[in-house]
């Protein structure tokens, strides 16, 4: 880690699949050998078992074997190592299959990374195939490769998009006489004499607008009085 720098360094460290391999045991004491057997046998047939078995394997036998591995332990009384039986490391364990060779498993695997946009693209659950589009989203390759072209590529967060837009404007009206200029929507129509959108703030009329309007509904009131005979 030393000899790159990781704010332009992208390391990513993962796997391309697991095993079937499983680790057992019930109520296992700590500090029992893992190369060895569980503290408990069988409670079917009675026979012990080793703590590391494989679902499929080479290590597949009836009756079940059980190798005699065992990890480096100190001597009682000593801090010296015991040596370890050197064909003890190639002795397979138990399998429930018989295989010449184990295969692979299904579970998840992990994904470190750490560097540009690391924290961003590669966290959470995801699928295996994304991984080298977002190595080479980050990296700008391949069709990505346009992204480095222009501005600062050594991002440590993604853009966020903006989610406050300010509403479109289209126009300026001068709001007449005596009245300060407005700015208009395109969604309202503010010239005189054309009616507004639905929905949208109604301006006062002008004052002779008014006038006419009042005179309109007193010369109606007359005329309906002179029809029915009042004077």
């Amino acid at each position: 880690m030393e000899l790159v720098d990781v704010t332009e360094t992208l390391i990513v460290l993962t796997a391309d699949h697991s095993h079937v391999l499983t680790l057992g045991g019930l109520a296992t004491p700590r500090g029992n050998p893992i190369l060895g057997v569980d503290s408990k046998v069988s409670d079917v047939d009675g026979m012990p078992y080793s703590t590391l078995l494989y679902g499929n394997g080479p290590g597949y036998s009836v009756p079940r074997t059980v190798p005699a591995n065992l990890t480096h332990q100190s001597a009682p009384g000593t801090t010296a190592a015991v040596e370890e039986d050197e064909e003890a490391r190639n002795r397979v364990h138990g399998a429930a299959v018989p295989r010449q060779w184990a295969t692979h498993g299904g579970e998840d695997v992990p994904v470190y990374s750490q560097g540009p946009l690391a924290g961003a693209l590669l966290g959470g659950v995801m699928d295996q195939t994304f991984l080298p589009h977002a190595i080479a989203y980050i990296a700008c390759l391949a069709e990505f490769a346009d992204r480095c072209k222009s501005g600062n590529d050594n991002y440590t967060a993604p853009p966020m998009p903006q989610m406050c837009v300010a509403p479109e404007v289209s126009s300026i009206s001068s709001g007449g006489s005596g009245h300060s200029p407005e700015v208009v929507a395109s969604s309202v129509m503010a010239e005189h004499g054309k009616t507004l959108h639905s929905g949208a703030p109604h301006r006062a009329p002008p004052a002779a607008a008014t006038t006419v309007l009042i005179l309109s509904v007193l010369q109606a009131a007359v005329l309906a009085m002179a029809a029915v005979g009042v004077t």
